[in-house]
């Protein structure tokens, strides 16, 4: 599918474009060395005659333009991928993570997940989710919880939490957790899951 380029990143892939082909070539007069030396003495002057009327001129903007837009398009695309981030650190807190799913949300790779909620979690989609607190998680909402810690994560407040590890979360302070997981996740060790 082809989505066309907002008007800013079309000028600003033309500017790019110009800017990489308006080399302009600079060349010392042979009988007058020492001018070019002296910069009192007579200016250099521009040699423009092997890019006027150049095919050459219309590869290296072809080329620059597109890649001014290969770069404006990789922008984009490692901006949306890190905006999309599945889920802060913090909303882990809402549960209590099995050996296998701590390993897979802190190598981001959901081949590890044993439970539902943590490819759902990985793979930003709750549809994957298995329990209610998950897909509370995923859409922001506290409706959805059914647990005080899922309340608690995303009310951000830990007078609502009932276990330790969402106290540990919400104050990112290991020294409150309770599993082992929770230390991993906070230390972002996969040797304590």
């Amino acid at each position: 599918m082809f989505v066309p380029f907002p008007d800013y990143m079309t000028k600003a892939a033309e500017f790019l474009a110009t800017f990489f082909t308006s080399s302009v070539v600079f060349s010392v007069p042979p009988n007058n060395t020492a001018a070019a030396l002296d910069p009192g003495m007579r200016p250099l002057r521009a040699d423009t005659s092997s890019i006027n009327g150049d095919k050459s001129l219309k590869i290296n903007k072809t080329f620059a333009l597109a890649f001014a837009s290969a770069l404006c398009m990789t922008s984009i695309l490692l901006i949306s991928a890190l905006s999309a981030s599945p889920t802060s650190k913090q909303k882990l807190g809402y549960r209590s993570w099995s050996r296998g799913d701590c390993k897979a949300l802190l190598r981001n790779s959901d081949s590890y997940c044993d439970s539902g909620d943590c490819k759902a979690i990985l793979r930003n989609s709750d549809s994957y989710c298995d329990t209610n607190d998950c897909k509370a998680i995923l859409r922001n909402s506290d409706s959805y919880c059914k647990s005080s810690d899922c309340k608690a994560i995303l009310r951000g407040s830990d007078s609502y939490c009932s276990t330790n590890d969402c106290k540990a979360f919400l104050r990112n302070s290991d020294s409150y957790c309770q599993s082992s997981s929770c230390k991993a996740i906070l230390r972002n060790s996969d040797s304590y899951c």
